[in-house]
């Protein structure tokens, strides 16, 4: 008889990986987000002085 569905372990699994994944994905994202919002802001500025 075979069930459907994950075990308990399996899903610890899939939790840690997804956890270390975010662990490294947010502080990248973050810094991507401050250069981009630094990058639009000298832009305007060099608008502006034009």
């Amino acid at each position: 008889m075979k069930s459907k569905g994950f075990t308990l372990i399996e899903f610890i699994i899939v939790v840690t990986i997804v956890s270390t994944l975010s662990i490294i994905a947010i502080p990248v994202y973050k810094k991507y987000i401050e250069k981009a919002k630094t990058s639009q802001k000298g832009v305007l500025i060099e608008k502006t002085l034009n």
